[in-house]
């Protein structure tokens, strides 16, 4: 009942709009993985673009979206830095809202895993941050790696696992 007030607070500038897309917008239904992979047929229930659905696909093939997953905007602007190892399995970094408004930003983490002989994406969402900031505020978002963070889903096994000791990551930061 309140969604005409919201906007308005949003289109007027009394507010800044704070939301992140949960899926990826191409720029042609060509660009997106199920019709490079195949069509999902019903019939069957069949997913020819496996493991690569969304942004994972686009992200493989490197095909650039119109809006990725992940996307938001904002009224205000923010810096990332200081992104330091606090321990073996902490990620600190420091954000500031270097805006003219009050505002939100979600800080979002994604890992890479290579040299494990599996297939997996290049990159997949792990966590995610969401801090309110006043203009010139800085705060310290941490976030924490640990091998449930790394669990994967083995078909082959039809189970959940943990890593394997010879794979390497690749950690990516970021706000879209």
């Amino acid at each position: 009942m309140e969604g005409g007030n919201a906007i308005a607070d949003i289109v007027f500038g009394n507010i800044s709009p704070s939301g992140h897309l949960p899926y990826t917008l191409p720029f042609h239904y060509e660009d997106t993985p199920v019709s490079r992979y195949g069509e999902y047929n019903s019939d069957d229930e069949y997913y020819y673009d496996d493991i690569y659905v969304g942004y994972k696909g686009f992200e493989k093939d490197g095909v650039e979206p119109m809006f990725p997953f992940g996307h938001g905007l904002t009224y205000s602007q923010f810096e990332l830095k200081d992104f330091t190892w606090k321990s073996k399995n902490t990620i600190s970094l420091s954000i500031t809202n270097c805006g003219k408004m009050k505002a939100k930003e979600v800080v979002q983490l994604y890992v890479g895993r290579t040299g494990s002989g599996l297939e997996f994406p290049v990159k997949e969402l792990r966590d995610f941050k969401k801090v309110e900031l006043d203009c010139n505020e800085t705060t310290i978002i941490e976030f924490e790696i640990n091998p449930e963070t790394l669990k994967y889903y083995s078909e082959a096994e039809s189970q959940y696992k943990y890593p394997e000791k010879e794979s390497e990551y690749r950690v990516y930061i970021g706000t879209s």
